[in-house]
């Protein structure tokens, strides 16, 4: 019923290459949907897994002793929505927080999206999350600056106009690190040889 809510409330900008997550009976660090109910009815839900996308991208391209810090410990919103009916009564609040609540219950340190409408903007502002210019690709490094791990940019398979990276640290850590910035210009890394001008913005 979640599913089926978050597929016909978020029109642009879901990435339909995902799919649905099925039952999860032993509460894994793996895709898992989360919903807000009026008695039996579902009025909100969320989609949240582990960043299983971009570690690959950096697998393929880069190696894999940093894809499997970002799959281990950054978390990806996939989308949240409230039925129209019930919009302004701080169910998306509800239902942000409680994913990132998820995310800390399985140790991420970062958690972020990419908010495609108004509402979604205003929606990660009042939660705390930073928000990039329109199509300006994420930039994360996993591991200690020290470490060696390139950076990989992060960007945009879906060209809707409104669409934005948000993200949020979740906690501080020594090990494993991930620093987090904004790409510059457009030659964005996509193998380990290729520099990119990055603005780090923060770090766990």
């Amino acid at each position: 019923m979640i599913w089926g809510l978050l597929t016909e409330q978020i029109k642009h900008g879901r990435d339909q290459r995902i799919e649905y997550p099925g039952a999860d009976t032993h509460d894994l660090f793996r895709p898992t949907l989360i919903g807000a109910w009026a008695g039996d009815d579902p009025i909100g839900g969320a989609f949240v897994m582990p960043d299983e996308q971009d570690a690959e991208q950096y697998r393929l391209t880069i190696g894999d002793q940093g894809a499997q810090i970002i799959e281990r410990y950054c978390v990806m919103i996939q989308g949240i929505a409230t039925l129209p009916q019930h919009r302004g009564k701080g169910i998306g609040t509800q239902l942000k927080y409680f994913c990132e609540q998820w995310a800390r219950e399985h140790d991420a340190l970062l958690i972020s999206g990419i908010p495609t409408t108004d509402q979604a903007h205003a929606l990660n502002r009042r939660c705390g999350y930073r928000i990039l210019a329109p199509l300006v690709p994420l930039v994360i490094q996993p591991g200690h600056a020290d470490t060696g791990l390139t950076p990989i940019g992060l960007p945009f398979t879906r060209q809707t106009p409104a669409a934005r990276w948000a993200f949020k640290i979740l906690g501080q850590s020594t090990r494993p690190a991930i620093r987090v910035g904004q790409a510059l210009q457009s030659d964005i890394p996509r193998r380990g040889h290729q520099q990119a001008t990055v603005e780090w913005l923060d770090h766990t």
